[in-house]
């Protein structure tokens, strides 16, 4: 990931591309050694979750064994 303070612009497009791959990708992006650390890093201050990320870590498993059936949406980076 860019550094934010260097290259703000960047590190947005960075996590951008984190955030599709996770959305669109589904259970092979999540799967992915790194992913959970990445999502992380964006909570809260880039990402939202409707869980705490102590849930979100306790529940990361779980989700990839169902095949991460999950959704988001983000207009902002389209």
């Amino acid at each position: 990931m860019s550094d934010t303070w260097l290259e703000p612009q960047a590190a947005l497009l960075d996590q951008v591309s984190i955030l599709n791959k996770l959305c669109k990708g589904g259970q092979a992006a999540a799967s992915v050694p790194g992913t959970l650390d990445q999502v992380l890093s964006l909570v809260p201050n880039h990402l939202r979750v409707s869980i705490s990320p102590f849930e979100l870590i306790a529940r990361w498993d779980e989700w990839a064994i169902a095949g991460f059936a999950f959704g988001c949406t983000h207009p902002w980076a389209d």
